[in-house]
This record gives structure tokens, C-alpha cells and sequence, in this order.
């Protein structure tokens, strides 16, 4: 298969410099900079739920994380989970086809862009298409 477009995700790897004397930024100012500054100025939002977790992982992984972030419109991503250590290796994506009549999935190594996975199956909203097709 071709894929034409890159992933709606992506996964940075940072080593981050911990808080020191001076330095009062916030963790999670921290690490929006940081991917900012990855993602050529980009701006970075971060849901309520990641932020509580922020703090907890980043002093775990002594600083070195994993962010997945995802494209939440032009020129601005969202954090999605942060991991401790270099988890880049291990980056996937599910790819889904919501057609008239069949549904077809498909995982996906997001690094190598290998199909990994695939089904289909009818879908079983089809006689309901059919029936909403008669009122054109």
C-alpha cells in the first residue's frame, strides 16, 4: 500500500533539564517548550488529565520521556500520553475505512508504515443506507 499522508500522531523523544535553583518553570511549561521547539514553534496543548500526570512521570524516567502528540489542527498538536524513557520504537496507529458497505481496519507501525494487521467485515448499516438512498 502507498500511504501518501504521514501519521495524525506523532512520538518525541526529550531529555529534559530538571528544575534547578533559578529555574522556576513549571514541569508541564517544561515540557511544552521543549516539544514547541521540536515541532518548529508549534503550539502545544495539553488536557487536564496528561498535566496531573506530568510531574510524577517526568521525575521517574529521571527527565527522559517519550511524548505522543497528536495533530489537533495546522500548527498545533496535543499531548496525548507521556512515557518514561525512549518508548519511539514502539509507535501504532489504526487506520479505519467506514465504506457503504464493508468496514475495513487496519494497524499500522507508524515508523516503518508496515501493515501489521487487517480485516473487513459488511457493514451492518447497509440496509439503512439503502433505505435513505430511496429519498433522493
Amino acid at each position: 500500500m502507498d500511504y501518501r499522508y504521514g501519521p495524525l500522531a506523532r512520538k518525541i523523544n526529550l531529555a529534559l533539564p530538571p528544575p534547578r535553583l533559578g529555574d522556576g518553570a513549571a514541569d508541564v511549561e517544561r515540557l511544552v517548550a521543549a516539544l514547541g521547539r521540536r515541532l518548529g514553534g508549534a503550539a502545544v496543548g495539553v488536557p487536564l488529565e496528561v498535566m496531573r500526570r506530568v510531574p510524577h512521570v517526568l521525575r521517574e524516567a529521571g527527565w527522559h520521556v517519550t511524548a505522543t502528540v497528536g495533530a489537533f489542527a495546522p500548527g498545533h498538536w496535543e499531548l496525548v500520553d507521556l512515557e518514561a524513557g525512549d518508548t519511539t520504537g514502539r509507535h501504532f496507529g489504526l487506520a479505519v475505512d467506514v465504506g457503504t458497505t464493508t468496514l475495513a481496519a487496519c494497524l499500522v507501525d507508524l515508523n516503518t508504515r508496515e501493515v501489521l494487521a487487517e480485516d473487513a467485515a459488511g457493514n451492518g448499516q447497509v440496509a439503512e443506507g439503502e433505505v435513505c438512498s430511496s429519498y433522493e
